[in-house]
Parts: C-alpha cells; structure tokens; sequence
C-alpha cells in the first residue's frame, strides 16, 4: 500500500489504524486526512491509490473531487458575504431575485435544506452541449422552476437543487460564483472516481456530478476540487474569521445559531445521532459531507478541524465503506486527542 505521507501518525495511532484498515483491505481505493488542532497539524496522513487502472498511487498533498463540500466551502460564504454587506436577508424570499421559483420560498430556507424542493432531478438530460453557456444557463433555470415536493419550512431534506438556486442568487448579484482561496474548478491530477456509465469512462480531473458536469464543472452545489490541508485550513480561517472572513464568518455563526426543521443551518450541517461522525464530536461541531467520499467537520470549541478525502467511489458507487469509515474514524480521532467517549 502507497503511504504518501504520514505526519502525526504516530501521535493519532487510531485514526491512522483506521485508514490504514479501510484502504488496505480495498475497500477504499485512497484516503487523505488531515487534522488541525489551535491551527497545527497534528495529522496528516494520504495511502493508497489515486487510479487503480492505469495504476497510479497517491502524492503528498492529493487533490479530491470535494463534491458539495462546495455547499459549505463556496456558496453559503457567498451567500452570507452578500448578506454581511446588506444585499440580501435570509428570510428574503427567493423570488425577490428569480422570478421563476416559487414566492413561499426564502433564501433561510434553501441554506437549511427546508424548502420543499426535492433532493435532486436529472437536470443534465435537458443539455444538448454540456458544459456550453446555454447549457449551464437552462440547468440553473430549470433548477428555479423545479416543482415543490413539499410545504416550505416543514420538512427537511437535502436539495441540490436548492444550491442551484442559490447560486442563481449570488450570480445575480456579483457575479461568477468564485473558487475559494487554494480551490479550483476541476483537477488533472485530481484522484479518480466513478466508470460512469453516461459518460463511458473513469472520470479523472472533472466533477463526478452529473448536474454540475453539464453546466461546465462550476455550480453552487458541487465542483470544487482541491487537497486536505487545504481545506482544513480554510474551513479554519472561515470558522474563525480570519482576514477577509471575519464579516461573512460573524453571519455563518449567526445563522449556525439559528433552529431549523433539520440538522443543516446556514448551509452547513450539524452532528446528528447515529451519524457520520460517530457521536465523537461536541455539539458546537459543523461540518459538510460530500457524495464522493469527503467530509470536513470543525469544533470551534476545542480549534480543531478535521478533513477527511477520500475516491470511495472509485470506480463503482458503493455507500458502505464510506459509512463504515466516517464514524470510526471520528471516534478514532476523538479518542487520539483525549475527549470524552460519545454517551
């Protein structure tokens, strides 16, 4: 098995037990983790394979497909930027800016994943020309004009297609929806994830997303690629509100604040019982997942970020791995730190 680097490992022997056993007996094809505790690395550690075939290993540094990390890393700071410098307000219907979606429905909602929208639709198979102007613009159209599945505010499920009409919004009011500092749109050298069967191939470098490949690889609910450490230190730095961060990070915690019908608050998530993160976490804890095998989960309490890549759904979609690996290694790492054991 290729040990790419393995800083700290000897300080978490747990969570390196754990990644070492989850890919070692291939049920992961790679993973890379890092965790941060008062901005230090007290983990880092990347193993096992970016392709299987062709057969190339992983490198110091590997960069993952984040999947809707993208949520939490991209939109929800635009949005919360827009609502810091006085745009917008999250109780704001959505309609205010996107004359096609439904009225009932307010930006607050879209960011807590309750409002009524459904969790995803095959957007892409209305595209003549993926990843063309037009094509993205009627994917981000169709997304506005999708049919309620139910009553805004009084469910909760996950949308994707709330996260396209969020970054309508943002669009609408500054622009291209920017890759955040140290991320980028898609990846050459990015490790492989599905042998999808709509596009005949591994996909290598470009986002797993169907939707989001359609619309060029840059959406406001996936496309997003980039490395650990990367990504623990920037979730860091938006946590705390460093430099640049602090006006949109003083929104996000407002938001984190806030009840909601569900776990998702301000386009973030929260722990939740049985979960991914092994009942391991305190419960100031935010975090995202993302299909493709990522997750990244921050404890403003205790400064510690903990980011876990992984291509678990290289080459075949297959959950259970993943939802074995999640938790023990949220335990496992809780545990190397020395926090109290989950009830």
């Amino acid at each position: 098995m290729v040990i790419a680097e393995a800083q700290g490992a000897a300080d978490l022997p747990r969570a390196a037990e754990v990644l070492h056993d989850a890919v070692g007996r291939g049920a992961i094809a790679s993973a890379s983790a890092v965790v941060l505790v008062d901005g230090q690395i007290a983990l880092a550690h990347t193993l096992g394979v970016a392709r299987r075939t062709p057969w190339r290993p992983v490198c110091a540094g590997q960069v993952y497909d984040l999947a809707s990390l993208t949520k939490a890393l991209a939109t929800a700071p635009a949005i919360a930027a827009l609502a810091a410098a006085g745009r917008l307000h999250e109780d704001q219907p959505v309609h205010t800016w996107l004359a096609d979606a439904d009225s009932r429905v307010t930006i607050r909602q879209l960011l807590q994943h309750s409002s009524g929208l459904p969790a995803w639709a095959p957007l892409y198979k209305a595209v003549d020309r993926p990843g063309a102007p037009e094509a993205r613009a009627r994917v981000i159209r169709l997304a506005c004009r999708h049919a309620l599945a139910g009553t805004p505010g009084a469910w909760h499920i996950y949308s994707d297609l709330g996260f396209l009409q969020l970054l309508a919004i943002t669009e609408a009011l500054s622009g291209p929806l920017p890759a955040p500092p140290g991320l980028r749109w898609g990846d050459p050298d990015a490790a492989a994830t599905e042998r999808c069967p709509e596009r005949g191939r591994v996909v290598e470098g470009v986002v797993h997303d169907m939707n989001a490949w359609s619309m060029g690889g840059r959406s406001g609910h996936a496309g997003l690629f980039g490395d650990a450490r990367t990504v623990a230190r920037l979730t860091r730095a938006l946590v705390r509100g460093e430099g640049a961060w602090e006006a949109t990070s003083a929104v996000l915690h407002r938001w984190w604040g806030q009840e909601s019908p569900g776990s998702h608050r301000g386009g973030w998530d929260r722990p939740t019982p049985g979960g991914s993160t092994g009942g391991a976490l305190p419960a100031d804890a935010v975090g995202h997942l993302g299909y493709t095998g990522t997750s990244v989960w921050a404890v403003p309490s205790k400064d510690t970020v903990l980011v876990l890549l992984t291509n678990r759904i290289h080459e075949t979609d297959d959950l259970t791995a993943i939802k074995a690996l999640r938790p023990a290694w949220h335990r496992a790492v809780a545990a190397d730190l020395g926090w109290p054991e989950p009830a």
